[in-house]
């Protein structure tokens, strides 16, 4: 496996310009994707870990493309399995519950091994590949520590390719160093900012770490006109720094 930090390296330059974009999420994804998101964030502050915020992030993971009818690996496990394994790490949950990455002014000894190891615990598909559901449950848990992982943009801004991982290691390692750019990321951010998080699609400082890394691929790799489609007139991204 090899990581690359060139995109976000020119991320971090030019993040300002994708500010833009971020508003207009909501309404690009809209529907289940965006309801279920929702809820599931209102359960994680009002009823943590409670049967309903479980079911609202499990409603979450197939409006977000991780469970498909017929032979496929892309399917999820049963509900009670999936609850199980995340209530078996509920005392290490209840104590990250607590921290906010934009309260550190630098990373919390051995914070970045306990969220990955959480992460790996739990059993979310049926897959051999893990990062992919697992981070996305566990953003809908922890959301001020950890982003969701999305393998059409996270895993391709981090090494440059969909990269199809060989083992649970690899995947480890790959997360772990995707939370570790985040929380570099986050720390740089002032409070004006931090004014851009909403209760939609913005919904923490990780959550809009993953939405510029998506706005950047687009505004990289993409044609003019499915720029327009999320009301972007101008991207002033620097392409002497891509």
């Amino acid at each position: 496996m090899k990581l690359s930090d060139k995109n976000f390296e020119a991320l971090v330059k030019n993040y300002k310009s994708l500010f833009q974009g971020l508003g207009d999420l909501n309404s690009y994804f809209g529907g289940p994707s965006v309801y279920f998101h929702q809820q599931s964030l209102i359960e994680c502050k009002q009823n943590f870990l409670s049967n309903r915020h479980l079911e609202m992030i499990y409603a979450t993971l197939a409006s977000w493309g991780m469970h498909r009818m017929g032979k496929t690996k892309t399917k999820m496990v049963n509900y009670e399995i999936f609850k199980d394994s995340i209530l078996e790490m509920q005392p290490r949950l209840l104590a990250l519950k607590k921290l906010d990455l934009r309260n550190f002014e630098e990373e919390p000894i051995d914070l970045l091994n306990e969220i990955t190891e959480i992460c790996f615990n739990l059993t979310v598909s049926i897959s051999n590949s893990k990062i992919v559901g697992n981070s996305k449950t566990l953003a809908h848990i922890i959301p001020n520590l950890a982003p969701p992982v999305d393998r059409e943009y996270t895993i391709r801004f981090f090494s440059e390719a969909l990269y199809n991982f060989s083992g649970l290691e690899e995947q480890k390692t790959f997360y772990r160093h995707v939370l570790k750019q985040c929380h570099s990321f986050i720390r740089k951010l002032n409070n004006i900012d931090m004014g851009l998080i909403d209760t939609k699609f913005n919904s923490s400082a990780p959550k809009m770490f993953d939405n510029l890394i998506m706005l950047y691929l687009k505004a990289k790799n993409t044609s003019e006109d499915l720029l327009q489609n999320l009301n972007i007139e101008t991207i002033n991204v620097q392409t002497s720094n891509l």
